[in-house]
């Protein structure tokens, strides 16, 4: 096993997990098809592909790049995957008993020691009872026994990573938001919450409607935006590989400026030139690109996950249009990484020369 981990978005996971070691909660937002999923499973080590070496990278190691020893081995990433809760009805029970299986699982993949061994037991114990009891307050208080167990008895921190949370985030009863924020509280540091959303959460629900959480996440933010020209040479090599397409520096570089670095564009791109090689058009054919499938299908999935402040923000923006882009929305867009700056000072462009011919077409 080499030492070094592939360099992939070290500029988001250097941030990432200089707010993990201070303890802090935070939300990560980007565009659909910005490649969240793709980042979870690279924190975590799921669905990871061979390296050039024929490794695989795994999640201690990305923690022990980021964090070093000991600190990397008493953090416990756990995946919180919201489609595994029931019913939007079961929020008491249901949510409450997938935090604490997902701890179980979390655990079940880390390296066995005495310890853990005892823990794994515990809340093996604990799932069983809620699942058996299917009561609400029942399902709150052990888990709430399970975290101050593991972070106080055992000296771990966990940080739930709650993926696609929009709609949870938008739906969730208020209160069950107070009781993650008073687990926290009781456990200081040793607890944290980090949500991958398409929309900022100010955008998704009034601060005032759960104000001591919104407080906890809102501090620290990252954005995920498109791929840097390293990273997405490196994914155009895995996915042309895959799909056994002959990469010239030519192509990898023509992909990469007509995508911008975005996930989705450089799979559609991919897919065309594939299917269309070697009679693929120069990629300053920009409409030719636009019109096929692949490519129009990520247009349709960035266009629907916008809101409708930055619709109308993009539609002034590239028509020159009033009323202009606001302040807010240009922010919202450069979070996101589909406004990015220029060269030029006080300049900004969006992301893609694709996305900015199909907007200029609307």
């Amino acid at each position: 096993m080499t030492n070094q981990i592939p360099r992939y978005r070290e500029d988001v996971l250097t941030k990432f997990f200089d707010y993990i070691r201070s303890g802090e909660s935070f939300f990560v937002t980007g565009a659909p098809s910005a490649g969240k999923t793709r980042l979870m499973d690279f924190l975590m080590g799921d669905n990871q592909k061979p390296d050039r070496d024929g490794q695989v990278v795994t999640s201690a190691q990305v923690k022990k790049h980021y964090l070093g020893e000991p600190l990397a081995s008493k953090i416990l990433l756990a995946r919180v995957d919201m489609n595994r809760l029931r019913s939007d009805n079961d929020w008491g029970f249901g949510f409450f008993e997938l935090l604490l299986n997902t701890i179980l699982f979390a655990f079940r993949r880390l390296e066995p020691t005495e310890d853990i061994a005892k823990i794994i037991d515990t809340v093996a114990e604990l799932d069983s009872e809620v699942i058996e009891s299917k009561d609400d307050l029942k399902a709150h208080r052990l888990f709430e026994y399970a975290v101050d167990m593991i972070c106080k008895t055992y000296g771990f921190r966990i940080c739930f990573l709650l993926d696609e949370f929009d709609e949870t985030y938008q739906t969730m009863p208020r209160e069950l938001f107070a009781h993650l924020r008073a687990v926290r509280d009781t456990n200081k540091y040793g607890v944290s919450y980090i949500l991958f959303l398409r929309n900022t959460p100010d955008k998704l629900r009034p601060p005032t409607d759960n104000e001591s959480f919104y407080e906890l996440i809102s501090r620290y933010s990252l954005g995920l935006g498109p791929f840097s020209r390293e990273d997405a040479y490196d994914v155009i090599e895995q996915i042309g590989g895959r799909q056994k397409v002959i990469l010239t520096p030519e192509l990898k570089e023509g992909i990469y400026r007509l995508s911008g670095g975005h996930p989705g564009f450089i799979q559609a791109l991919l897919k065309i030139v594939k299917d269309h090689q070697p009679s693929a058009r120069p990629f300053a054919d920009i409409e030719w690109y636009a019109k096929h499938d692949p490519v129009e299908e990520e247009f349709r999935k960035i266009w629907i996950g916008l809101l409708e402040e930055e619709r109308k923000g993009f539609l002034a923006f590239v028509h020159g249009s009033t009323p202009p882009m606001s302040k807010d929305t240009g922010k919202l867009l450069l979070t996101k990484g589909l406004l990015v700056p220029e060269a030029r000072q006080n300049s900004v462009t969006i992301f893609s020369p694709l996305f900015q011919y199909w907007i200029s077409k609307q």
